[in-house]
């Protein structure tokens, strides 16, 4: 299955989802090139399980905040509210 990238939005804060294999090759452009249109509109904070896993992999987690949630990743962006990272 190729990597699909899908977009919402959740409390103001663009959410992407990524379904697939994100595997060395175009997917790993793909998300690469995603990453860095995200990081330039304001940043990159959210990922699932099995991502997270990769980037742990990569010690790509060093350069990408990463949060045990959505619910978390959406709170980093409110100074008020409690996070938990990774």
């Amino acid at each position: 299955m190729m990597l699909e990238i899908a977009h919402r939005e959740q409390e103001g804060i663009e959410v992407v989802d990524l379904k697939g294999r994100l595997t060395f090759g175009q997917e790993d452009l793909d998300f690469r090139n995603e990453r860095d249109r995200l990081t330039r509109a304001g940043g990159v904070r959210r990922l699932k399980p099995w991502h997270i896993a990769i980037l742990m992999a990569a010690r790509l987690a060093a350069v990408v905040e990463v949060f045990k949630s959505d619910h978390d990743a959406i709170n980093s962006s409110f100074p008020d509210r409690e996070v938990q990272r990774y």
